[in-house]
């Protein structure tokens, strides 16, 4: 829809390349932003900068240790804890 509306406003004076590379940019930048948000979406995959399970495994050991009389809200299925009385 962005590219569509980058050529809709297209100037017919102007030549190929003035207008193929401001569409081509506004394309990079939509695909690049796609990309970014399909990074973040997926944090632990097995790549360069993705987070590893050893830390957070550290950090829940880090969060035990610290904070012992607090009940979790879910136990280690995922399903709610049962509330307190």
């Amino acid at each position: 829809m962005t590219v569509g509306f980058a050529m809709f406003f297209a100037d017919r004076r102007e030549g190929f390349i003035v207008q193929g590379s401001l569409i081509a940019a506004i394309a990079a930048l939509v695909v690049s932003g796609l990309l970014l948000v399909w990074f973040l979406d997926h944090p632990y995959e097995n790549r360069s900068g993705s987070i590893k399970p050893d830390e957070m495994e550290r950090q829940l050991v880090i969060v035990e240790a610290e904070h012992r009389d607090v009940a979790p809200p879910c136990d280690e299925d995922g399903q709610p804890a049962a509330a307190p009385a």
